[in-house]
Formats: C-alpha cells, sequence, structure tokens
C-alpha cells in the first residue's frame, strides 16, 4: 500500500511530539511525588516543636538524656502524645455572632450543647489514652521517630541508616542537645496528602492531553507546510512533462526547498529557450533545405516542358544547387557531431603560427581578387596541445565569413598574443561589423545577420556554430565583438603547454 509524503511527515511530527510530552508528563509526575513525599515528611517533623519542648524540659532537669535512655516508657509515652497529635481531630471553628433564639429552642439548644460536651469530652480522652495508642504506635511509630544525642549516637528508637531519616535539632541555650529523627515515609498516609497528589496528578495529565492536542494540530500544519513547495514542485514536473516548458513555480522560502524551486525555474526557463530554438532551427532548416529544393524543382520542371533547354548554363545552375544542398547537409553534420561530442580529435602539440600561416596561404589570392589586404600581425612563437586540422577548419571558417560579410577595398588583420596562461588568436576585419544587438547571436546555429538571407553572401549559417563547439572541446573560448572605425573582432583564447 502507497503512503502518502503528508502522512509519513504528520505520524513523524507526531510520535516525536506525543514521545517528548509522555516523557515530560512521566518526569514531572516522578518529581512532583517524590518532592511533595519529601515535604510531606520534612512538615511532620518540623510540626513537631511541642514534643522538642517537652525533650528539652526532660534534658534540662538531669542535663542529660540518662531520664529517656533507662526508661523507654517515657520514650514511648512522648511518641503517644506525638501520635496523638497527628490523629486528633482539627480545632474547632470560631464561633458563630450570637443570634437571638426564641424562648422555646432555648431548652433544645441547652441539651445540644451539653450532648456536644460529652462527646467531644469522649473524643478527648480516647485520643489520649496511652494504653491505645501504645499498642497503636508498635511497631510503626516507633520505628519511625529516632532520638539522638549531639554526637548523633542512639538515645532511643532504632537509627539503622541516617540517609532514611530527617533530622532536626534540638537546641538549649544556643547549642544543640540532640536531634530529634523521623523515618521518612515512602508512602503518604494523610488522605489530606494523598487528595492533593492526586488532584496534581489530574492537573497534570490534562495539562498533557491538552499539549498533545497541539501538538497533533501543530504537526498537520507543520506538514503542509513543509509540503506545499513539494506538491508545487510536482505540478510543476508534470507541466514539464506535458511540454508546457512555460511552467513556473512561485518560491516563498529561502531554505533548501526554496533554492530547489529556483533550481526548477531556471531548469525549466532553460528548457523554454532550446524549445523555441529547436522549433526555430526546424523553420530555419527547411527554409534552408526548401529554398535549394525549390529552386531544382522549378528549373527540372522548365526544362520538362520545355521552356529551358539542358544545356551547360541549366546544368551549372542544377549542379550549384545541389552542392549548396551537399554543403548545408555536411555542415548539419558536423555540427551534430559536435553537439553529441562525436568529432574526433587527434591531439598534440601545435604552433599556432603555422596554423594562422597556412590558412591565410590557402585564403590569399580570394582576398585579393576581393581586394582585402591581409596584414598578420607578428606574434611570439607558441605552442599549444590541438587537433590540426579541426583548428584550421575554425580559422577557415572564420575567414570565409570575412570574405563574404567584408567591404572592398578593405583589409583583415591576424595574429596572436599571449595573455596569462592563454594564448589568443584574433581576426579583425575593417567592416561593417554587427549590429550590436546580434553579438550574442553570432555563434547560434543557423543565425544570420542580414533578416533577407541574401543567398549570394549567406552561407549555411553553421560555420561559426562549429567553430564554437570546436574551440569549447579544446577547452578554449571564443568571442565577438566590434571595434570602434573598424570591423568585427573574433577573439579565440587556447590554453598554451
Amino acid at each position: 500500500m502507497r503512503i502518502k509524503l503528508f502522512y509519513k511527515l504528520f505520524g513523524a511530527f507526531f510520535l516525536i511530539a506525543s514521545g517528548i510530552i509522555v516523557l515530560w508528563i512521566g518526569a514531572f509526575y516522578y518529581t512532583i511525588t517524590n518532592n511533595f513525599r519529601d515535604y510531606v515528611n520534612k512538615m511532620e517533623l518540623e510540626i513537631q516543636y511541642e514534643v522538642i519542648d517537652e525533650l528539652k524540659n526532660i534534658y534540662t532537669k538531669t542535663n542529660s538524656w540518662e531520664a529517656i535512655h533507662n526508661n523507654q516508657s517515657l520514650w514511648i509515652d512522648i511518641l503517644s502524645k506525638m501520635f496523638a497529635r497527628r490523629l486528633s481531630s482539627p480545632p474547632p471553628p470560631p464561633p458563630l455572632a450570637p443570634i437571638e433564639i426564641p424562648p422555646e429552642m432555648d431548652q433544645i439548644r441547652k441539651e445540644f450543647m451539653n450532648l456536644e460536651e460529652k462527646t467531644r469530652q469522649n473524643i478527648n480522652k480516647r485520643a489520649i489514652n496511652p494504653r491505645v495508642y501504645k499498642r497503636a504506635i508498635r511497631p510503626r511509630v516507633y520505628m519511625r521517630v529516632v532520638l539522638l544525642d549531639e554526637n548523633r549516637k542512639e538515645i532511643a528508637g532504632i537509627l539503622d541508616d541516617p540517609k532514611d531519616f530527617n533530622l532536626k535539632p534540638i537546641e538549649l541555650n544556643d547549642k544543640i542537645i540532640g536531634w530529634l529523627g523521623l523515618r521518612k515515609d515512602r508512602k503518604l498516609s494523610n488522605p489530606i496528602d494523598i487528595r492533593f497528589l492526586q488532584q496534581q496528578t489530574q492537573l497534570i495529565f490534562i495539562i498533557g492531553g491538552c499539549v498533545l492536542i497541539l501538538a497533533l494540530v501543530f504537526s498537520f500544519l507543520l506538514s503542509r507546510h513543509l509540503l506545499s513547495p513539494i506538491e508545487r514542485l510536482t505540478k510543476g514536473t508534470k507541466a514539464i512533462a506535458n511540454r508546457k516548458f512555460d511552467s513556473r513555480i512561485k518560491v516563498n522560502t529561502t531554505d533548501e526547498l526554496g533554492e530547489l524551486a529556483e533550481d526548477f525555474n531556471a531548469m525549466a526557463k532553460t528548457l523554454e529557450h532550446y524549445e523555441e530554438l529547436r522549433k526555430q532551427w526546424i523553420t530555419d532548416i527547411s527554409h534552408e533545405l526548401g529554398t535549394p529544393l525549390s529552386i531544382l524543382q522549378g528549373e527540372i520542371e522548365a526544362i520538362q516542358d520545355g521552356i529551358r533547354k539542358p544545356d551547360e548554363i541549366s546544368l551549372a545552375s542544377l549542379h550549384s544547387e545541389v552542392l549548396h544542398l551537399s554543403t548545408i547537409v555536411n555542415d548539419l553534420r558536423e555540427l551534430s557531431l559536435a553537439e553529441t561530442g562525436g568529432l574526433t580529435f587527434k591531439m598534440e602539440s601545435l604552433n599556432l603560427a603555422d596554423i594562422i600561416d597556412n590558412t591565410v596561404a590557402v585564403y590569399k589570392m580570394r582576398f585579393d581578387r576581393k581586394q582585402i589586404k591581409i596584414i598578420k600581425e607578428p606574434g611570439s612563437e607558441m605552442n599549444i596541445t590541438g587537433d590540426y586540422i579541426r583548428l584550421q577548419q575554425v580559422l577557415s571558417n572564420i575567414m570565409e565569413n570575412a570574405l563574404r560579410y567584408s567591404d572592398s577595398p578593405g583589409s583583415l588583420k591576424i595574429g596572436h598574443f599571449s595573455k596569462e596562461k592563454k594564448a589568443v588568436l584574433f581576426i579583425e576585419d575593417s567592416g561593417p561589423g554587427v549590429p550590436e544587438a546580434s553579438l550574442p547571436h553570432l555563434f547560434d546555429r543557423l543565425y544570420r545577420v542580414e533578416k533577407s538571407r541574401n543567398r549570394a553572401k549567406g552561407g549555411t549559417g553553421l560555420g561559426l556554430a562549429i567553430c564554437k563547439h570546436i574551440v569549447e572541446a579544446h577547452q578554449g573560448s571564443i568571442s565577438a565583438r566590434n571595434i570602434p572605425g573598424n570591423g568585427l573582432r573574433i577573439e579565440i583564447e587556447l590554453l598554451k603547454i
């Protein structure tokens, strides 16, 4: 069964919160139970001031504890009073304000008061009956109370473990003459104390239940808050899968999920850009291939209809269009291989000046015919690692573009120089340059500056795109910029060895 992430998060948060609350309730209950029991034990000892006063009087008579040490009955009598005080009824409430009683009710009132007084006297007689309490305190009270001298030696009672007793000093004339000890009671025996502890326990559980409900609500809200960007990411991913590349995710946080949403938006923007390029690519390819094919079709149909004769001029025109188609197909193949990493490179140590000299020698005659002077600027010898044929192809494509687009008469500067750890090869023509808006797109595939696509000048529009991929395969870079007063300058940066 598939469990949603929301339920997993919600369950995890709730279990953690519940565990913390249960531990808190247990710790609080344990603490308040122990502390309250210790408090009751200490208070039980603190209120025995009358017993302490009686012990002082006994000590004063002989200036020692011999009277109690030699007479355990006296010690039991003291414990009997101590025990009677613990179980005696609380003092009666203060008398009410006098009220007027009808004469006929006065006799009844007197009889009731006499009965109440007799009852109280009987209770007090029972409460102070030593025989009853001597039996009652054995062995519980006798085992709980101990009397020690100033050196904490036993006088009466049994001190088996000092840690189990609360001790109260007995002072006379600012001098400690003994200690009265009361064993710590492990369980509460007073109904009032037990009831108080029960009330505190109930309050703890009520508070714990309320906190548990709050934890439930908080876990639910926190799970929804954490999953909301994930849900938006899921919807955005489905939209991208349906080729809706304009989908974007609203970012409300700056945490990792916010960064993920920003990365998703960047990815969607890139995909949208490539989708536009793909559509433009299909349009451009259709146009590039459609134009020569239309010309071929028209000329062949003209020959078939007898409008034109199949002479050398017609055949030359057909051959020219076939060559143009072949060039486009070859360039497309080259670009496809470059973009997919299918081009092969034979890397070796090369002298950059040799590549320039050999390429210039190939194009010099064509530039001379167009009255464009090639100016080679001197530079120091430097070696690079690269594929000679591919780098010559790059230089040839750039010079081919310069030959097509430079005005005549004109000039073409070519040379190289060192820049830190790089060798920079530059080609600069005399104009007219390109519009600034076209510079960022100059190395895009099928991009031409002239919108009319003049086939007399324009090639396939793939040459500079191929150059870019070849240079990047050499771990280099290629850029273009306009030179004020001149034309276009293209620089190629390659690593030196």
